[in-house]
């Protein structure tokens, strides 16, 4: 399923897409089990020190939500890289170039012991396959809804409001 999601979405901009699929990482920890264990063999001790920084990605502000702070880490699944910041933004990311190819908008929480601001997305989101349809999903809790996003194009399929507890 992933390999087919992929081989289906266009590069961005001409950028390359890269997907192995046997070394996403598409949710917290990596898989249900927690496991964080990849399967990444090709990184090691040897060759640790040939390692290079290939794209660096800071969010933009929005205008009017807090700062585009990322407190989450990144589901990366089938060559994109999915992340939420504080702003409420969320992201998909060309793992290969860093280019932004979706962003969403999702809502924000005021936060008295944050100075008065609001805040947005702050745990990481799980990029799996619908239980339903098959269609990769991505489920990305906001302040206040948590979201399922088709993970192509980033469009709301249903989001549910979320009790916050004090």
């Amino acid at each position: 399923m992933l390999g087919t999601w992929a081989r289906a979405r266009a590069p961005v901009h001409g950028s390359p897409r890269v997907s192995f699929p046997g070394l996403d990482w598409p949710q917290y920890l990596r898989s249900p089990q927690h496991s964080s264990v990849s399967e990444a063999t090709a990184f090691t001790a040897s060759n640790a020190a040939s390692a290079r920084q290939v794209w660096r990605w800071q969010p933009p502000a929005v205008t009017g939500k807090p700062a585009p702070v990322l407190d989450a880490s990144p589901a990366v699944v089938a060559g994109s890289v999915c992340i939420g910041a504080q702003s409420g933004a969320f992201y998909a990311l060309n793992e290969a170039t860093g280019t932004v190819e979706w962003s969403r908008q999702l809502d924000t929480e005021p936060q008295a012991t944050r100075g008065g601001g609001r805040l947005g997305i702050t745990s990481t989101a799980a990029v799996l396959a619908d239980p339903a349809t098959g269609a990769m999903t991505a489920y990305v809790s906001g302040a206040r809804y948590l979201y399922a996003l088709n993970a192509t194009t980033g469009s709301v399929k249903w989001k549910t409001g979320v009790r916050q507890w004090v």
